[in-house]
């Protein structure tokens, strides 16, 4: 056997998945019969533990503890004038599937729609007209579930939660097991062991209330024991932490969600705050403010003592209730704008920037009042 007479044969375990896939009619490892799965998680422990380096049998296991996808699940949504943002919990092609009609049966035509993020889970459309109701509906439902959402024009909404919260108990023996091992490994041992930790809960147990403390500490030991790879772990972090106080602000808050201080290094994951009017974003490591055209009801933004050298405004488009933003204490040196459309322009109200200690050399802004 390839396998026994060498750990590292990326080529045999990849070849041994095929084949059990066909021998099955499978795709995912927990698929596989009980005798069968039990069998392949007994061949594959002896290798992490005896060389827990090497990658090539991390990525069995994680194969291993894989599961098919369930039905599509709208998780959030919020109609806000002629913008509608949908949260899925998993990548569709939303602006080819879906319909969307008024109260009075209508059908409204969709002038724009963009994927927000790389994800392909959250959705930004521009509408060509408004109402007070909006319902959606699938076009097909060969990939979805039953779905006919009404949403409330000016009032976030949670529709639904991910498909689970707990991990199955095949997972659970596996991430026992991994913890046990954890403990006896090296920093530079540990990659593939924290690696596997973060997709059995990323994978099974999605909901940051459940799953992101674990997680964060995962991510964050892997910032220090994988140097290569440390901005995107550091963005998995991110995107952990905005979604765990997002979820846990939000039961507390109607409209303020306060995410300071937490070592953010962009804005993944902001999607998560989209029913905020008023948000704290400083004292973090923010450089870039791609992705904030998803929060529609935002009123206030603190983006202070953050790492933001280039502002380019036309991040701010679309966002009509927008009447504040400070930038203090960034070493901003440039403010651009770089969507000069007219009509995209009109949509933006911002009243005041506030930028204490800039290091501006270009200045691209009319129509505001910028206090320094």
């Amino acid at each position: 056997d390839k396998i026994v007479e060498n750990f590292s044969n990326y080529s045999a375990w990849h070849y041994r998945s095929k084949l059990l896939m066909k021998n099955y009619d499978i795709t995912f490892g927990l698929e596989l019969p009980d005798s069968q799965w039990e069998e392949e998680l007994e061949l594959v422990t002896d290798p992490i533990f005896i060389d827990p380096v090497d990658q090539s049998s991390w990525i069995y296991l994680q194969w291993l503890i894989s599961k098919s996808p369930s039905q599509m699940k709208l998780l959030e949504g919020l109609f806000a004038t002629q913008n509608l943002l949908l949260i899925f919990d998993k990548p569709i092609k939303a602006a080819d599937d879906l319909l969307f009609t008024s109260e009075n049966g209508d059908d409204i035509p969709i002038s724009f729609a963009t994927c927000i993020g790389r994800s392909g889970t959250t959705w930004l459309f521009t509408l060509t007209s408004s109402c007070d109701h909006i319902q959606i509906t699938p076009k097909r439902t060969d990939n979805y579930p039953e779905m006919n959402i009404v949403l409330r024009n000016g009032y976030p909404t949670r529709i639904s939660s991910h498909a689970s919260n707990a991990l199955p108990p095949r997972v659970t023996r596996v991430v026992n097991m991994l913890k046990e091992l954890l403990e006896d490994l090296d920093e530079k041992d540990e990659r593939g062991c924290l690696q596997t930790l973060a997709f059995a809960h990323g994978t099974h147990c999605p909901d940051p209330m459940t799953s992101a403390q674990l997680c964060l500490e995962w991510y964050h030991r892997l910032e220090r024991s994988d140097h290569l790879r440390r901005g995107y772990y550091r963005e998995m972090r991110t995107r952990w932490n905005i979604a765990h106080h997002s979820a846990q602000q939000r039961q507390e808050s109607q409209d303020t969600c306060n995410l300071s201080c937490l070592e953010l290094s962009c804005l993944q994951g902001i999607e998560h705050a989209y029913w905020a009017r008023h948000l704290n974003l400083s004292r973090n490591n923010i450089s870039s403010l791609i992705r904030l055209q998803c929060l529609l009801l935002l009123e206030t933004l603190d983006l202070s003592r953050n790492s933001v050298t280039v502002l380019d405004t036309s991040c701010f488009q679309g966002l009509t209730a927008l009447r504040l933003v400070d930038l203090s204490f960034n070493p901003i040196q440039e403010i651009i704008c770089s969507s000069c459309a007219p009509k995209k322009n009109a949509e933006i109200r911002l009243v005041a920037i506030s930028l204490s200690k800039p290091q501006i050399d270009a200045l691209a802004v009319s129509g505001w009042h910028v206090t320094e």
